[in-house]
């Protein structure tokens, strides 16, 4: 689903899913090729050879909804580490592989206006299930599931029941970002001239619902109180049902194809406050600058109250602000990125260009605000520079590709989650950012390369943040086309195969707050019960499994608390190959 779909089939991506796995659906039976097979479908255009003179390897399956309804036009992927082939699907849903290489391989679909799904994938978020096909054999009734986005549509209006047009509505999912849940926002859309909204393809999980705070219409001023009009309400911040506080907001739970409707909004007029202030700083830094007020929680691009530039000698006034807690931006807060041109020093490509901002915290209650004066800082920037370390012995895959990394605040009042890609040795840089602290990740390594590690001033960074108060900073992000390997094998209670089950791998001694991503893997056994982690930093790790039917929400502490006393322990040291014994409970 382009720009909602939440399991984008990147390299990276597509590599995890290899090696570590899907989810547990039990394999349809494995048959060899054969006319007279039962269920097996004919294979859609480009797709044949199915042969009853020489015994080729073949999958033969159909895409379906999760009510069961067929998919045409699908576009079904089957992926290794050796290929990536794909097809589309008939009017009936159906497809079909002949060329099917050795090892373990997943398949995959997706298509426009549903969340990706894949063989042995039972939930929008979960993995496909990998799995070997031996030669001469075939699957001949291999089912794939894709999953529909969900919906929240509703109403605004105003205290009287008239329909509010151009209302801004965005809703915020509940995720686990960096060691604890946020609602982030994923999507809004603006209410029509019936003050009705509909948001669409929103992936299965919990959401908050809000309505931006605007200013009431100008046919709405006359039924303000005549001592008011020379100070216009607004309609305020609003979270579903009723609420300007988000602690206190009602959930609304989305299963995938689910249309929740009524979730409608009922916005009085408020009355509104003034907040004044000063920038200061040299050379003239506070003039001609661009402030913003946004409330405090604020997690959507376009929640912001107010907006305002600051006069010649630094004032600036907000005249129209409901009561609420808020944080104000001065100043170009906004990071860019850029790659430094040949034969720049990374210490002098982070002053080019510099800018400045300044940000303070502001709680209107009842009154009118006069904020003391505020300087205007020189924002903070991160250059660095991703180099590529050929071990012997190691992997001879080419050059890796352009890899893409982020910028992610450690603490609140900071800027906001910036990505960017660079290329292997390529000098880049990332400025104008509210001096503070932030991770620097990596955010998908490629395939036959891992993540030696993060340095700043000789130090790692891999699990810490970088702090930018007082210095810029310097970083070298060093991959390796050897790195550590993990072999596990999970039983069931009976010592069987545990096929389809969640493993999930976690840092041992480094707290939740600064859980790096590249510390942590979600992954899946194999039909055989086999699963395989690579690239993982050297250090203390445990590892987890669970049934993945269970395994949706496992970052919940309740959750965890359970799971832990079970874990297994380990210690990876740099380019080891381990195995793991695991038991399923």
């Amino acid at each position: 689903m382009a720009g909602r779909s939440g399991l984008a089939l990147a390299a990276g991506v597509v590599a995890l899913a290899i090696s570590l796995g899907a989810q547990g659906t039990v394999p349809p039976v494995i048959t060899p090729v054969s006319p007279t097979v039962p269920g097996v479908v004919s294979p859609v255009p480009n797709s044949s050879g199915l042969s009853t003179r020489s015994p080729l390897t073949a999958i033969v399956g159909q895409v379906v909804d999760t009510a069961g309804r067929p998919i045409a036009k699908a576009a079904v992927r089957l992926i290794s580490d050796r290929i990536v082939e794909t097809v589309l699907t008939d009017p009936k849903g159906r497809f079909a592989f002949t060329q099917i290489p050795a090892g373990e391989m997943v398949v995959v679909a997706q298509k426009y206006g549903y969340f990706d799904g894949g063989y042995g994938q039972r939930r929008a978020s979960g993995l496909p299930l990998p799995f070997s096909l031996p030669y001469g054999r075939t699957m001949p009734n291999m089912r794939i599931e894709i999953f529909r986005g969900s919906i929240v549509t509703g109403s605004v209006r105003d205290e009287v029941g008239e329909p509010i047009v151009g209302a801004s509505v965005f809703v915020a999912r509940r995720q686990f970002i960096n060691g604890e849940w946020q609602y982030r926002a994923v999507d809004g859309e603006l209410t029509d001239d019936q003050g009705q909204y509909r948001i669409f393809g929103l992936q299965p999980g919990e959401y908050v619902v809000t309505v931006a705070s605007m200013p009431v219409a100008a046919n709405k001023q006359g039924d303000l109180e005549p001592t008011d009009i020379d100070r216009p309400s607004m309609f305020p911040r609003m979270f579903y049902p009723q609420t300007p506080d988000r602690v206190v907001a009602l959930t609304v739970p989305l299963s995938a194809g689910d249309v929740r409707y009524a979730v409608d909004f009922r916005l009085p007029p408020v009355r509104t406050f003034r907040i004044s202030g000063k920038l200061i700083g040299a050379d003239a830094t506070g003039a001609d600058q661009e402030i913003r007020l946004v409330p405090m929680d604020a997690s959507w691009a376009t929640d912001e109250t107010a907006l305002t530039l600051s006069a010649q000698d630094g004032t600036f006034t907000f005249e129209d602000v409901p009561e609420g807690s808020y944080r104000l931006q001065a100043g170009n807060v906004k990071p860019r990125s850029w790659v430094a041109t040949p034969g720049v020093k990374l210490a002098d490509a982070i002053n080019e260009a510099r800018t400045y901002c300044g940000t303070t915290e502001v709680i209107v209650r009842g009154a009118d605000v006069v904020l003391p004066e505020i300087r205007m800082v020189q924002t903070a920037a991160i250059a660095g520079q991703l180099g590529l370390n050929r071990l012997g012995g190691g992997s001879e895959q080419s050059s890796a590709r352009r890899i893409p990394i982020s910028i992610e605040p450690a603490e609140p009042g900071l800027s906001r989650a910036f990505q960017m890609s660079v290329s292997p040795n390529v000098a880049f840089a990332v400025s104008d950012l509210i001096p503070g602290r932030y991770f620097l990740r990596v955010r998908e390594i490629p395939l036959g390369w891992a993540l030696a590690d993060i340095e700043v001033d000789n130090h790692s960074v891999l699990d810490t943040p970088i702090d930018l108060k007082d210095a810029d900073a310097i970083a070298n992000i060093t991959l390796a086309n050897r790195g550590t390997e993990i072999i596990g094998t999970v039983r069931d209670q009976r010592m069987q195969a545990a096929q389809g089950a969640a493993v999930i791998i976690l840092p041992g001694g480094v707290s939740r707050e600064n859980w790096s991503p590249n510390r942590v893997r979600e992954t899946r056994t194999s039909t055989s019960g086999v699963f395989t982690v690579r690239g993982l930093p050297p250090g203390e790790y445990i590892a987890i499994v669970i049934d993945d039917a269970n395994a949706e929400g496992w970052q919940d502490d309740r959750v965890l608390s359970k799971l832990t006393p079970f874990a297994t322990r380990f210690t990876l040291k740099p380019f080891e190959s381990l195995s793991l014994l695991m038991q399923m409970r």
